[in-house]
């Protein structure tokens, strides 16, 4: 069976081409995040900021409009709790963009992000080797 991507840096460029450049900057969180965010802060030259596992998040100007990437959405879970962790801060204008993201999870992350963009959006949660040939870091 043919998977989605061939590896992170593919999928961050296809996911690219579905983004409309309506944010400030961009977060990543995880590792293969850091990979999406900088081609997506490549193409539309703005910044990133990658907040590694457990690091405390820098104080932003709540005004930002903020692009919360990573390399796909299992459960929902650390997007979630990523997304709560900037509202504590007050920063509430959310987009989260990812290539792979189940529809059980986009529907459970709506009270968290303003708009949800994913490349992939498979009926229910499969392991990320069913979608990637070449499995992003963690």
């Amino acid at each position: 069976m043919p998977k989605d991507f061939h590896d992170v840096n593919e999928a961050a460029h296809l996911l690219v081409s579905k983004l409309d450049g309506d944010f400030d900057a961009i977060l990543s969180f995880t590792a293969g995040g850091k990979i999406v965010g900088d081609v997506i802060a490549e193409a539309y030259v703005c910044d990133h900021l990658h907040v590694a596992d457990g690091e405390e998040i820098s104080p932003l100007n709540p005004e930002l409009r903020l692009l919360v990437v990573d390399d796909a959405v299992e459960s929902g879970a650390a997007a979630h709790d990523f997304a709560q962790r900037l509202h504590a801060q007050g920063l509430h204008q959310l987009t989260l963009a990812v290539p792979l993201c189940p529809r059980e999870s986009i529907a459970k992350l709506q009270h968290d992000f303003d708009r949800i963009v994913a490349v992939v959006t498979p009926l229910m949660r499969r392991a990320l080797s069913w979608h990637y040939e070449v499995l992003p870091p963690r």
